[in-house]
């Protein structure tokens, strides 16, 4: 959120980097592995730190109460972690295998006569 109050490229890109390198971030170095993508993105980065690091600040809270309902809507509708996908209104939490996701998109074609 923080990224893309500044540019919506510097978000993809980040948005990339986590999903591509998972395995190396930690809750504890998640803002430095962040910073080190961002300073190729040519945004504000003092900025970008305020809003992600800072929790008195502005932009920090504003995209707090943005991902609080993000996850109070998710919750809703039965999703608790990411990734979270839906096949014919049944809630997958997490990552699986792709067979699945065959199984239940052969049940919901099924289900409706395709």
């Amino acid at each position: 959120i923080c990224a893309a109050d500044q540019s919506i490229d510097a978000f993809w890109s980040l948005h990339d980097s986590y999903f591509s390198n998972q395995r190396a971030i930690t809750k504890e170095n998640i803002l430095a592995q962040s910073r080190g993508r961002l300073g190729e993105s040519g945004i504000d980065l003092a900025a970008w730190d305020s809003c992600a690091d800072d929790a008195q600040s502005e932009g920090y809270q504003r995209a707090s109460v943005v991902i609080e309902r993000s996850m109070n809507v998710g919750g809703q509708f039965g999703i608790e972690s990411t990734p979270g996908f839906f096949v014919n209104g049944y809630p997958i939490n997490g990552a699986r295998e792709s067979a699945q996701f065959i199984d239940l998109i052969e049940r919901a074609l099924a289900d409706t006569g395709e």
